[in-house]
């Protein structure tokens, strides 16, 4: 786990082997280790998935998220505010 601190807004991870992965990230504003959500399970801190993949009541489905590394792509994941 990296804090907002240490990213400042981006961060790479170098020497991943080729494969399949995908990417789940959020921005714990109360530093609870967890996706807070209101009273409807809405989350209510930015959140984000690898290829930008758009949760409908719940998470997106893996297959959503799933992008293959090939060591010459990189993925880039905007978190929902």
């Amino acid at each position: 786990m990296l804090t907002a601190e240490a990213l400042k807004g981006r961060f790479t991870i170098v020497d991943l082997p080729a494969g399949f992965y995908g990417v789940r990230v959020m921005h714990d504003l109360t530093g609870n280790g967890e996706l807070d959500a209101n009273f409807v399970s809405m989350p209510k801190e930015p959140y984000g998935f690898s290829n930008n993949a758009t949760p409908n009541f719940g998470p997106p489905k893996c297959d959503a998220i799933r992008f293959q590394l090939d060591g010459n792509n990189q993925q880039v994941i905007d978190l929902n505010l």
